[in-house]
């Protein structure tokens, strides 16, 4: 399967990961980088879709988490990159350490 039947076959409605476990995932450390929230490139729901399936002791956010350089260029915030800080905010209450 290309690039192009891949997008023509895309459903809005779709889960970014088809085979999404019931039971979620546990890891003793979780690494996240490069999510660029803020640009229209970044494939939020399918780190929605990570989040919701995996459980960690601790969760490091590295770097280029939010794209401000394109941010002061032209503001894009669509609601799931609300919905990614918002569960985010929501493990670091939950007891997630996340750094």
């Amino acid at each position: 399967m290309n690039a192009i039947t891949r997008i023509a076959a895309y459903q809005d409605n779709a889960p970014a990961f088809p085979e999404k476990r019931r039971e979620r995932r546990r890891y003793r450390t979780i690494w996240i980088s490069d999510i660029h929230l803020g640009t229209r490139g970044c494939n939020a729901q399918m780190l929605i879709d990570f989040l919701d399936s995996t459980d960690s002791e601790t969760m490091y956010l590295v770097g280029d988490i939010i794209d401000g350089w394109r941010l002061k260029k032209k503001f894009y915030w669509p609601v799931e990159h609300n919905d990614v800080v918002w569960r985010l905010l929501k493990r670091a209450k939950r007891g997630t350490d996340v750094i």
